[in-house]
């Protein structure tokens, strides 16, 4: 039967309780202290010293009795020799549980003791049995039991790091320019030292400042401008500057700059504007940049080719956007004329078909970008030159005058013959300057070259060919 001793009883009974390996506890360290402390505005310092470390211990090992001992239960036996006529030996021997002299007469016969014995085990000894159970496992020695956390403006910078009888480390402060706030959290092997600590760290002083500004004008109609001001030196801060922006004199725009900021702006400004950047009045009005706008190319179109319904003609632009693709259109009523992408010089030239339906008259060829016009070109639109050229003319038709009967007409190349007249002068001029300015138009058609001038000189020239033929007339009407 298995039964539990406790260990003063078991002690008592020499056996039945062992404490096997205790060790005594650390020894707690009453002078931990703390140093957490900023050098300067930049640097979180956290010193800890005097901190207890563990040694370990044994196992506790509680004995229990399994089984109890057994003592043996036992007694002497001795041996008796048969003497025949009782002197003479028999060789045959019996064994006695008792000691009963140096003769014993036995069942009718005499015996004589040997001198031998025997331990005669009536019940076996058996010691107890016991097994060990566990109170306490072992702990292992710990040269670093204490942990430090350390968190700064809410930020874990350093988290349950190990230490043991000591431990010493610096943090860098995020931003010298604000007030920074610090939690140290350390626990401890023996309680001694643990603990949360918090505090502030004050800003750095305020320094000089560093004004530095770059102004590109590389693109066109923009200025860029790029403002820093650099920390000057590391335990103070940086003193913020002000930058104002002057076009051909007159303020644009006034810019902070803080310490470590990188500022950077862009202004649209017509070509040729004057730009400066200076620091503010109450910074010393110290100029940092200066430059002048670069004028943007103007798109410009062109047309050439048969300005005529269906005509085949070529369209070029220059100053546009580069390497960007434009729409192209006929107006008043939209017709699309295809697209077309400039070069990296913001340059085009495309070929292309007017529309066969277009009317006549004057029209606009546009540049479309992203649906926005960009360029526009005004031209007019002719009626076609028939294309069989020159040939025979027909004979017109006389027309009555009031003087005597009309005349055939004359042939001229491609162009029908004034008819026969009633005699005005005037009325003969003024179809034959009507004919005129249609032969003009159709043959200026695919040249893009305004016809005004020439009909001029045409229309003249047919007033004076229509008062010859209103002469030879009457002349021949009077013979």
């Amino acid at each position: 039967m298995k039964r539990p001793i406790s260990a003063l009883l078991t002690a008592a009974l020499v056996g039945g309780l062992a404490l096997v390996g205790t060790a005594a506890p650390a020894v707690a360290d009453e002078s931990a202290s703390q140093s957490i402390t900023a050098s300067d505005c930049l640097t979180l310092d956290v010193a800890l010293a005097g901190y207890a470390t563990d040694p370990g211990a044994d196992a506790v090992i509680e004995r229990e009795l399994d089984e109890p001992a057994i003592a043996e239960v036992s007694h002497t036996d001795y041996q008796y020799e048969l003497m025949y006529l009782g002197f003479i030996p028999s060789g045959d021997y019996r064994w006695t549980h008792k000691w009963v002299g140096n003769s014993d007469f036995y069942d009718w016969a005499t015996y004589r003791y040997t001198g031998n014995t025997k331990t005669h085990v009536v019940v076996e000894g058996k010691d107890a049995v016991y097994r060990d159970n566990v109170v306490t496992p072992e702990r292992p020695a710990n040269d670093a039991p204490n942990t430090v956390t350390v968190a700064i403006d809410g930020e874990v910078v350093a988290d349950a790091v190990a230490f043991g009888t000591e431990f010493s480390a610096s943090y860098a402060l995020p931003d010298k320019s604000a007030e920074n706030t610090y939690t140290v959290t350390v626990t401890s092997f023996d309680g001694f030292g643990a603990g949360e600590f918090t505090g502030t760290v004050p800003a750095c002083g305020v320094g000089d400042f560093h004004a530095e500004a770059t102004l590109d004008v590389s693109v066109c109609g923009v200025a860029s401008v790029a403002l820093s001001n650099e920390e000057l030196a590391a335990e103070l801060v940086n003193g913020t500057y002000s930058a104002v922006v002057y076009a051909d004199g007159e303020f644009v725009d006034a810019l902070a700059v803080f310490e470590g900021d990188a500022v950077a702006k862009d202004y649209e400004l017509d070509g040729g504007t004057a730009v400066e950047v200076r620091t503010g009045p109450a910074h010393g009005d110290v100029l940092l940049a200066e430059g002048t706008v670069v004028p943007c190319p103007v798109p410009t179109l062109a047309v050439t080719g048969d300005l005529v319904p269906g005509g085949a003609v070529t369209i070029s632009g220059t100053g546009f956007a580069p390497e960007t693709e434009f729409d192209l259109e006929l107006r008043s009523v939209p017709a699309a004329l295809g697209s077309v992408t400039s070069d990296a010089d913001g340059a085009f030239s495309v070929e292309a078909t007017l529309p066969t339906d277009v009317e006549l008259g004057e029209h606009t060829i546009a540049a479309l970008s992203g649906g926005e016009t960009v360029a526009e070109k005004l031209l007019a639109i002719a009626a076609a030159v028939d294309p069989a050229g020159p040939g025979e003319g027909t004979d017109g038709e006389g027309i009555e005058g009031t003087a005597g009967e009309g005349t055939e007409g004359t042939e001229t190349d491609g162009v029908l013959a004034p008819a026969g007249t009633d005699g005005s002068d005037a009325d003969e001029s003024d179809e034959a300057a009507d004919v005129a300015k249609t032969a003009d138009a159709k043959r200026l058609a695919s040249t893009g070259v305004e016809p005004t001038g020439l009909l001029l000189a045409a229309l003249a020239l047919f007033l004076l060919a229509g008062a010859a033929i209103g002469g030879v007339r009457l002349v021949r009407a009077r013979g």
